[in-house]
């Protein structure tokens, strides 16, 4: 089964959104990101908003989630993300 594909219905019971900490983003810095991002889910009651400069695996590890949905701005996003993979194999 490809890892895009579930066969089992699933509930889920809340959303985290992680900011990533990276020196290289200058602006807005994380406090500000994460500030922005709970001012817009304010009316969410089941999202946490969170910073991590770890591997997201990690992160998912140490808070128990089991799906992780990876949001992308555009297509070069999409090219650097198979180019990175690619040289893997």
């Amino acid at each position: 089964m490809s890892p895009s594909r579930c066969s089992t219905p699933m509930t889920v019971n809340g959303l985290s959104k992680l900011t990533f900490v990276s020196p290289l983003k200058e602006f807005p810095d994380p406090e500000e990101r994460i500030e922005m991002i709970k001012l817009s889910t304010a009316n969410l009651g089941n999202v946490v908003v969170s910073a991590y400069d770890g591997l997201v695996v990690n992160y998912c590890k140490e808070n128990k989630i089991n799906v992780i949905i990876r949001g992308m701005r555009n297509y070069s996003d999409y090219e650097n993300l198979v180019k990175k993979f690619s040289q893997k194999v």
